[in-house]
């Protein structure tokens, strides 16, 4: 079942006043609170150490709240540990006793801990010990329970005297020899080497807090919040490591979206929460998507968009929701009203949702690559202290134009490299992926041609040209559209693909400020793995919005994918699809989103499965039957209207029972 969880600032809880205001708040709301996670530490701080008298005395607090809560009625009440090691943008005076955190940089932290110091390794084991002796329903690993991002100063931790003594049997004599070394674009093996002791100093402070916890409370469930790739790859495979350590049920897939200025930014975290449920463990079947306003300012997203991003959450693999959203000081919640009444009409909607995807476990579309070693074998314009997201990021747009895609390669079908994302995969590993449908952009043709592998795609790279054009040519897959023009202008510079392979199809041809023809810019290609390659010499990402575009793209994805890729949708609008399906696709669920401000009422879309029902899923809870076409294994139907920046599913089932049951 879905469910909604909230997360409660000490600022609320800590005095009797404000406590029992929240708690006569949420006895009005009583049928939307599904669980409580009571936030212990300090109140305006993210200091790394808070001294343990001062911790018993606020647990002691966090105690009697938690058993108030119970008798008033709240089954599932817990706690949430923040922050686990500290924030070096904390700006308070309060001095630290145990080893800091050292950036790359030498930068020394005056908030942040060192999680390879025994003293901090008990520090914290004492602190959750100290919590579960209260036997609460779970405790959360929490937010900083990660390296890098530890404020604007601290830059890519740690690299103190123990960490460094520590690392390779302490073969580096200081850190700056240890930073020159892993900024030598030769040592990638030491790079790989680094992001995986990063990951087991992670995992050792959960195996700590474990084993402290565990002879206190054999059943309490250590819950586990993690951190998407767009953020940083710096803490390596920490997410599956340390839940496994941990053995968590509950898990939180984060990341930051507060305020609805840049309303599409929704569909990158999304994904970036089906990245991280990819490396859950199995066990962990309760995950509750991060809804967070910060710093809580109500009127910073519309309700609208809240119901938009809550769906996503669930369409990515989430069964409930953890709301973070109250502010940082002790008003009253009249302001939250609405809100409520909000969660409180999506409700049947999510429950619903949450039931269809529970029986449609499998991901579907163009898998976007991400792997633990991302940033270990990245270097970013010869830096390596230095991210990208961009080779995640820029193929969003296609999704936001209903070109499915999927955080998992299991259920895929075919792979998007972008930028620089080939330096994250291995020969082999590439070869692997090439074996299968590909679309790559001019950047990555350049990384695959460095090591030689250019032959796969049957082109090289050729000149570059500033403010250029393509123009679809005669070939089929641009249908009535051959001909037309497309020039995105600003910063519009055109890759000459240089054809080397046989039987190459040209979809577009490159022309040069004067309009004279350079070349071609977007192929096609059967290479000798088997594989259909796409290779995109013109800004592939950026600018697509036009009829003739897009229509391109999506018989180009047919043809690469031998129309494998389970949804096909034709509006001329901005409808993104997130799809689910079961490994024999006789039942899919499909999440629509109009990420347009204009209303919708005509989505054609094919369903490439054999499905005997179909029916829509409305925001209201309502469902009602789709009328639809069967030709060839496919479904034609008409997915109706959707207002703007709402939602509306698609469940399709080849059973005739309830496809949600």
């Amino acid at each position: 079942d879905f469910k909604y969880s909230w997360r409660i600032k000490p600022v609320h809880w800590t005095s009797d006043e404000q406590f029992y205001r929240w708690r006569d708040f949420f006895r009005e709301h009583r049928d939307i609170i599904h669980e409580i996670s009571i936030f212990v530490g300090r109140l305006h701080s993210w200091h790394g150490y808070v001294p343990p008298e001062i911790d018993k005395e606020q647990f002691d607090i966090a105690g009697k709240r938690m058993e108030e809560l119970r008798s008033d009625g709240f089954s599932l009440v817990g706690y949430n540990v923040w922050p686990t090691f500290g924030d070096e943008d904390d700006r308070s005076d309060s001095e630290l006793p145990l080893p800091p955190m050292i950036g790359h940089n030498g930068h020394v932290a005056k908030h942040v801990i060192c999680p390879s110091s025994p003293d901090v390794l008990e520090y914290i084991a004492n602190r959750f010990s100290m919590l579960a002796e209260f036997h609460p329903d779970f405790i959360w690993v929490d937010d900083d329970a990660r390296l890098y991002t530890k404020g604007t100063e601290l830059g890519y931790p740690c690299f103190c005297n123990i960490c460094l003594s520590e690392f390779q049997e302490g073969r580096w004599e200081n850190r700056e020899k240890l930073v020159e070394g892993l900024n030598n674009p030769d040592n990638e093996k030491l790079r790989e080497q680094w992001i995986e002791y990063n990951s087991f100093r992670l995992d050792r402070v959960c195996k700590h807090i474990k084993e402290a916890v565990r002879k206190v409370d054999q059943e309490l469930d250590l819950a586990f919040m993690t951190v998407g790739p767009t953020h940083t790859s710096y803490s390596g495979d920490f997410i599956k490591r340390c839940m496994e350590t941990l053995e968590s049920v509950r898990g939180r897939p984060g990341h930051g979206f507060y305020v609805d200025a840049a309303p599409r930014d929704i569909l990158r975290k999304a994904m970036d929460v089906a990245w991280q449920i990819a490396d859950y463990p199995d066990f962990t079947t309760d995950i509750q998507y991060e809804y967070e306003d910060f710093p809580s300012i109500p009127l910073d997203k519309a309700r609208t968009i809240i119901s938009a991003e809550n769906a996503l959450a669930v369409a990515s693999g989430c069964n409930g929701i953890a709301m973070h959203t109250f502010q940082l000081v002790p008003n009253s919640f009249e302001e939250y009203g609405p809100l409520m009444e909000s969660l409180q009409a999506d409700y049947n909607y999510l429950q619903q949702m949450t039931r269809a995807t529970a029986l449609t476990g499998q991901p579907a579309g163009l898998w976007i690559p991400w792997t633990p070693n991302f940033m270990a074998r990245r270097m970013v314009d010869g830096k390596w202290f230095s991210e990208s997201s961009r080779p995640l990021t820029a193929p969003l747009t296609w999704c936001a134009f209903g070109i499915p895609v999927s955080a998992e390669r299991d259920g895929s079908s075919g792979t998007i490299l972008a930028g620089d994302s080939v330096d994250a995969f291995t020969d082999e590993e590439l070869k692997d992926l090439f074996s299968g449908a590909v679309f790559l952009d001019g950047q990555a043709l350049d990384a695959l041609a460095e090591r030689g592998l250019d032959h796969l795609t049957g082109v090289r790279p050729g000149d570059k040209y500033q403010l250029a054009s393509e123009r679809l040519t005669e070939h089929k897959v641009n249908g009535r559209h051959a001909g037309e023009w497309r020039n995105v202008y600003f910063g519009a510079i055109g890759l000459n693909l240089v054809i080397t392979g046989q039987d190459v199809q040209v979809f577009s041809d490159l022309y040069d400020v004067e309009s004279n023809k350079k070349g071609v810019c977007m192929t096609g290609y059967t290479n000798e793995l088997g594989g259909k390659v796409v290779v995109m010499g013109y800004h592939p990402w950026e600018r697509i919005g036009t009829l003739a575009k897009l229509f391109q793209i999506r018989e180009t994805v047919d043809w690469a994918t031998g129309k494998d890729i389970p949804l096909r949708m034709d509006p001329q609008a901005r409808i993104t699809a997130i799809v689910r399906t079961n490994a024999e696709r006789s039942r899919v669920t499909a999440v629509l989103l109009n990420n347009g401000f204009d209303k919708v009422s005509e989505i054609p879309v094919t369903l490439r499965a054999p499905l005997k029902q179909l029916v829509r899923l409305d925001p209201s809870g309502n469902t009602s039957p789709i009328d639809f076409e069967t030709k060839g294994g496919e479904c034609h139907f008409n997915a109706g209207s959707i207002p703007p920046w709402q939602t509306v599913t698609i469940i399709g089932s080849y059973n005739f029972n309830s496809p949600s049951n």
